[in-house]
């Protein structure tokens, strides 16, 4: 079934091919208002590959989500659509649940922005869950109906925004390219919008691009400091705590590794 014309979808690729991803297969395929952002430094996918209706971009120089996020905003303000829909390769969404969206739209006119539950096993919730300085845990629950982003974290896959009030917002903050994309860009959504809607519907967050050697550790480690090295909280006197994370995982990571290099990294890339 095609998406009402309000909605964008809006996935982003990362080495990998579109019509192998989780998304693909159970959100994206049979949709005509689609947009593929690739940002693979050798990108896998084309436009001749993709459905005739669908649009593509290829960002080889990889800026980032936020970069990502942006431009699909932009396209979406540009051609006419009220609402994008962000995905990653990496989720599995429950049939119908395009419709769920769009009850939801209806129902709740004065909400600006919707999610899923999202989890990564049965019972094991990841989003949204309460967020405490920063810091969040996986749940066994998750919350359903209306709640505060000023309480809530909640994952970039499965959110539905209102167009114009993203753009109110300032958007993402390119600088925060991966790691902690999400919170940055909900402190400043917050401000123009302070409530999110979880609807009933539940999808599966999985991980492709674990890391298993020391050096891709370290490598996903620098990459994490660079990201919430450019993190600016609402308050700057929140600041500590977001140093506060990243010290604390470079110590983990010391201590599992059994070599100083985190601290390096911590000081070389976060502070900088």
């Amino acid at each position: 079934m095609n998406t009402q014309q309000n909605i964008l979808l809006v996935t982003v690729l990362y080495n990998e091919r579109f019509d192998q991803t989780r998304t693909y297969r159970t959100l994206l395929q049979g949709n005509d208002n689609v947009l593929v952002i690739e940002n693979s430094p050798e990108p896998l996918n084309s436009k001749s590959d993709l459905p005739a209706s669908w649009h593509y971009i290829s960002f080889p120089e990889n800026p980032g989500l936020g970069t990502a996020y942006n431009y699909a905003a932009d396209f979406a303000r540009q051609h006419g659509y009220e609402w994008i829909l962000l995905t990653d390769q990496d989720t599995t969404f429950p049939a119908g649940i395009l419709e769920k969206y769009q009850d939801a739209i209806k129902t709740q006119p004065a909400i600006k922005l919707f999610c899923p539950q999202v989890s990564i096993c049965p019972n094991r919730f990841m989003s949204p869950v309460p967020m405490r300085r920063y810091r969040c845990r996986i749940r066994s629950e998750a919350p359903l109906a209306e709640i505060d982003l000023h309480s809530y974290a909640i994952i970039n896959s499965g959110m539905l925004i209102h167009v114009e009030t993203f753009i109110a917002a300032g958007g993402y903050r390119p600088e925060v390219k991966l790691d902690f994309s999400d919170f940055q860009f909900l402190e400043r959504f917050r401000k123009v919008s302070a409530k999110a809607f979880v609807i009933d519907a539940v999808c599966l967050q999985e991980f492709s691009n674990e890391v298993h050697s020391a050096e891709q550790k370290m490598n996903r480690y620098r990459l994490f400091c660079r990201s919430l090295g450019n993190f600016i909280c609402a308050d700057s006197k929140d600041q500590k705590y977001i140093r506060r994370i990243v010290f604390r995982r470079a110590c983990s990571l010391a201590l599992s590794e059994k070599t100083f290099r985190p601290f390096i990294i911590f000081l070389t890339d976060y502070l900088r």
